[in-house]
């Protein structure tokens, strides 16, 4: 499949006779054909590089069957990447980093297994959950160790950036506010074992 660009000029451009005039400022758009039916719609751009770079990226996308806009909300994936990212440019350490990386994307491969894509999707019940399957080394009066804080504190950091950065709006303050009550009985019983 091939999508074609071209320009719509208004009345008053000096190029209007040229569809195909690379170099005007006018509107680039897109004309193909999709399940039988022509389709024209905006390339959004004035720029004739930019339009064909998103006409290549479309067809790939309608060669493949993907879908041809991006999705509205960050997957999980998204967000903790970009979360590390923030991280690693802040200067933190390769130990801490990599401590982060790993219980981020175990959180993260969790979500999947439950069929949960989108940041939004994440409740408390889920947190929860996935906080259940934490293992923790006992000590020999019984005692957890007290790496499950540190796991804890970095889900909250990580939650709290991606609230800050408006990756997920929904039930972000309900979320983290219900995980911080479960977070304390989860204190308490840990305490009593």
């Amino acid at each position: 499949m091939t999508i074609l660009v071209y320009t719509r000029h208004p009345i008053t451009c000096r190029k209007q006779d040229d569809r195909y005039c690379r170099t005007c400022d006018c509107p680039k758009w897109h004309q193909y054909q999709h399940n039988g039916r022509q389709v024209r719609e905006s390339a959004k751009t004035r720029s004739w590089e930019t339009a064909s770079k998103k006409a290549r990226e479309k067809e790939h996308n309608l060669e493949f069957g993907l879908p041809l806009e991006k999705p509205k909300h960050k997957t999980k994936t998204d967000a903790v990447d970009r979360y590390l990212e923030s991280k690693k440019a802040g200067g933190l350490g390769d130990s801490a980093y990599t401590k982060q990386s790993g219980l981020l994307k175990r959180m993260d491969a969790w979500f999947q297994s439950q069929g949960i894509l989108y940041l939004k999707d994440v409740t408390a019940d889920l947190l929860s959950d996935c906080r259940g399957k934490w293992e923790f080394k006992k000590y020999d009066d019984g005692q957890l160790s007290e790496s499950w804080k540190v796991h804890w504190a970095i889900v909250k950091s990580f939650f709290t950036h991606a609230h800050k950065f408006a990756l997920f709006r929904r039930t972000s303050r309900r979320c983290l506010t219900a995980s911080r009550q479960q977070a304390g009985r989860f204190n308490r019983s840990v305490k009593s074992k």
